[in-house]
């Protein structure tokens, strides 16, 4: 199956979330919502940008994708990043070589990428 990688935007994980997953599943198409803050002890980023760097969402993606890329029932070839605000940043950040060769042991490249509004600071 196509799967979609979710990443939130700096207000966590919301509605908007749950909406693209539902719209995604209707058109045959598995996600992976991602929650880059609760483990970290974290809920909204917005009053404070500097409690998680910039690149701590990236690195998430890369280790989702190493398990999405082992999965039986997901096609690796067919694997999509889709990520908001803050999640559309690091969006941008996994289309970057450096990074994919830094990071990226799942022996797979994401597929597609689509980053709704990312601020474009690179770092």
């Amino acid at each position: 199956m196509p799967v979609v990688i979710l990443q939130h935007a700096s207000s966590g994980y919301d509605a908007r979330i749950d909406v693209w997953s539902r719209d995604l599943n209707e058109l045959g198409i598995s996600t992976l919502a991602l929650d880059g803050f609760t483990a970290r002890g974290l809920i909204d980023l917005n009053p404070n940008q500097a409690l998680l760097g910039r690149l701590n969402l990236i690195l998430d993606i890369y280790r989702s994708l190493e398990v999405l890329a082992k999965h039986p029932r997901v096609d690796p070839a067919r694997i999509g990043l889709m990520g908001f605000s803050r999640g559309g940043q690091a969006t941008l950040y996994a289309t970057l070589r450096r990074f994919h060769q830094l990071w990226n042991k799942s022996g797979t490249e994401i597929g597609a990428y689509v980053p709704f509004y990312p601020d474009c600071i690179l770092p």
